[in-house]
């Protein structure tokens, strides 16, 4: 018979004695009540240490851009060469309203209008 090495004090068996209140509290609370340390490797808190101060980023300035008519955005459309379905693909919004926004029967929101910029390179 060959029996397997056990680990005395590292793995808690059935013959472990339990703690005195180990039916007094739940489970789920002396989970909650335990603590874990994480000690990051060694070059992290050297690092750290060299950091005084958060860079601060430097404020862009945005270039007010003329409106965005539908002429352009049927112009950039053709030259990425999508068809309306396609580029409303992008947008998440259907075809026929991309047709309405080229045509001026839709006005562009600003938040649109960004997004068509970026989508569109204009």
């Amino acid at each position: 018979m060959i029996r397997k090495p056990t680990l005395i004090g590292c793995v808690p068996t059935a013959n472990a004695p339990k703690p005195d209140d180990w039916r007094k509290i739940r489970v789920i609370d002396r989970l909650l009540q335990a603590k874990v340390t994480i000690k990051p490797p060694h070059p992290i808190p050297v690092l750290l240490e060299k950091i005084k101060e958060p860079k601060k980023s430097k404020p862009m300035e945005v270039a007010p851009a003329a409106e965005l008519t539908g002429e352009e955005i049927q112009q950039a459309r053709e030259t990425q060469g999508w068809s309306r379905k396609e580029l409303g693909g992008f947008l998440n919004l259907s075809a026929d309203y991309i047709g309405k926004l080229e045509r001026g029967d839709r006005s562009i929101t600003p938040e649109l209008e960004a997004r068509l910029r970026k989508l569109l390179h204009l």
